[in-house]
């Protein structure tokens, strides 16, 4: 009992160290003032969407067909086994 009564009034004789505001204050960097003002004052509304024009970014799927059938055809570009390998990953990570 009287050793319960001791620890009780030894944990509130006053605040541990750690919680001394002085402590508390310390920065390891100095506020930089000019880039947070120069931040908040320009503030830059992106629209989003495909490529930032607002679309959706479903319209990608049938630009890229689009895209993609005269450049196999006229041999712009070649289907090799590094495509095909690419199609499937992205297949594997999408799904």
């Amino acid at each position: 009992s009287s050793a319960l009564r001791r620890a009780v009034r030894s944990s509130t004789r006053g605040a541990p160290s750690c919680a001394v505001p002085g402590n508390m204050s310390f920065h390891a960097s100095a506020k930089r003032e000019e880039e947070a003002s120069a931040e908040a004052a320009v503030p830059v509304e992106s629209k989003g969407g495909l490529f930032g024009t607002g679309l959706s970014e479903w319209f990608a799927l049938p630009i890229g067909i689009t895209a993609a059938v005269p450049l196999v055809k006229f041999d712009w570009y070649v289907i090799n086994e590094e495509t095909q390998l690419l199609a499937v990953f992205l297949a594997f990570c999408v799904t």
